[in-house]
């Protein structure tokens, strides 16, 4: 039976996001020391009897400012065919892309949705024509530019 203060609870979900905070834990110093934002990523909030845990830091589009990476962007991507070799092309090339945040094969009128931060437009423009188009199978792409990061956050609801 769990005790009152919640705490098999955040035993539990605590392991599973450990992994991912010492992933990013060898930088973790380093960087305000050398005048950098703190771009550890927060475990997810924990219920408890007490309420929320405080909010933690998460990056913000001016701390990727400070980066050199102002700019955030979101591309669909149109792969010329859907099979599996084509897909293993692919994944295994945006891997090693250091622009890139986020990959995610989808379902609906395209097959991957890229996040990617980048220093501004111009280098966006060179991102999408040096590296974007020539990843494996790419029939066609489209690029929406974000204006405003209304909410970023790390934090699942339990």
């Amino acid at each position: 039976m769990p005790s009152s203060t919640g705490a098999p609870r955040k035993r539990r979900f605590a392991g599973a996001a450990f992994s991912l905070v010492t992933f990013f834990w060898p930088n973790k110093k380093k960087l305000p020391a050398a005048g950098l934002p703190r771009l550890t990523p927060a475990p997810p909030a924990l219920k408890s009897p007490s309420g929320p845990e405080p909010a933690r830091d998460t990056p913000r589009s001016r701390d990727a400012a400070k980066l050199d990476r102002a700019l955030l962007i979101f591309v669909e991507i149109v792969l010329d065919r859907t099979t599996p070799d084509v897909f293993d092309a692919f994944a295994k090339a945006v891997r090693k892309m250091p622009e890139v945040l986020e990959c995610h094969m989808v379902a609906g009128g395209f097959d991957y949705l890229i996040k990617a931060r980048v220093k501004d437009m111009a280098a966006y423009r060179a991102f999408l024509g040096d590296s974007l188009t020539n990843l494996p199978g790419v029939r066609e792409t489209h690029t929406y530019a974000v204006m405003e990061e209304v909410k970023n956050s790390l934090k699942l609801a339990l």
